[in-house]
């Protein structure tokens, strides 16, 4: 199964995608090819090496410059705690900084040991204006990833677990994630000044550079 993602560098790819909803309820979509984000997102263990102070070092050398990260937490942090920390380090004091969230853990690396196989490619929203105009979202914000999320997994009903699983989703798992509200990371953009900020905070596990410029 591969990860699915949206690669925003390439947005022609997705404008003439067709699905095939058969009459038995079974789902045909194109192969979706693995991003650069849904590689580095699924492959944990590749970054986790990378300390945090590594990273910092590399902003303070040119900390005016623009930078994409992907910031994991220690552990799940609730959404208003989340939302502090991200709107206390930006430029405008909003989470429009953030484009993907992630509601689940990365990798399946501390899940190994316990029975569970293979890697685990975490549940992220993204709100990237590309997505949103594919939601028909093209105005402003009309709440948050939170609740954007809540809001969709809310209307699947239980005979559309079996779409899903064609996805590599379950709904079950789904509605957990949405009951919960825990967030594990997320995809910053910013100066290198906001995201040193940031990466103050002892919420932070690990890091990695996925952009710059």
């Amino acid at each position: 199964m591969q990860p699915i993602g949206y690669d925003e560098r390439k947005a022609w790819l997705y404008q003439n995608v067709s699905f095939e909803l058969r009459l038995d309820g079974t789902i045909v979509h194109p192969k979706l090819e693995e991003t650069y984000l849904s590689t580095v997102i699924s492959t944990p263990d590749a970054f986790r090496d990378v300390s945090v102070k590594a990273v910092k070092e590399l902003l303070e050398k040119d900390s005016r410059a623009d930078y994409r990260l992907l910031i994991g937490f220690k552990g799940g942090i609730a959404w208003d705690r989340y939302v502090d920390l991200v709107e206390s380090s930006s430029y405008d004091g909003r989470t429009s900084s953030s484009n993907v969230v992630f509601f689940s853990p990365f990798g399946a690396a501390s899940n190994a040991r316990k029975g569970f196989p293979g890697k685990v490619v975490p549940i992220g929203w993204d709100w990237s204006k590309e997505i949103r105009e594919l939601m028909g979202r093209t105005g402003g914000s009309e709440g948050d990833q939170l609740g954007e999320f809540r809001h969709w997994v809310s209307m699947f009903d239980p005979d559309d677990d079996r779409v899903l699983r064609s996805f590599g989703l379950n709904l079950a798992d789904l509605k957990k994630r949405a009951g919960q509200g825990l967030v594990y990371g997320y995809v910053a953009l910013g100066r290198g000044t906001e995201h040193l900020k940031l990466l103050e905070s002892p919420q932070v596990s690990w890091v990695r550079v996925i952009g710059r410029g």
